[in-house]
């Protein structure tokens, strides 16, 4: 379904590719957002600012890297719903 050839043949796949792409468009940006939150908590939680510090840079960027790869296959799944097929008129 996220494939570049991918074209939706009847409204039922359009409408579920359009349902599935927002979800992870969606999600991704939730996810993106929660890292400044993780930050926090996590400075809270452990003692050791530095702890907190270490395992933010790594974690974080992880994350939003993570989310940037969901928001461009979301995206291509959004973009592939509204191809046209080749049998509509």
């Amino acid at each position: 379904m996220g494939s570049k050839d991918w074209v939706p043949t009847n409204n039922v796949h359009r409408v579920g590719a359009v349902i599935i792409g927002v979800i992870c468009v969606i999600s991704a940006v939730i996810g993106m957002a929660s890292t400044f939150w993780f930050k926090a908590d996590l400075t809270t939680h452990l003692h050791s600012e530095v702890t907190a510090v270490i395992v933010g840079f790594f974690v974080v960027p992880l994350v939003l890297a993570g989310a940037v790869i969901v928001i461009v296959l979301g995206a291509r799944v959004l973009k592939g719903a509204v191809r046209r097929s080749a049998k509509e008129p």
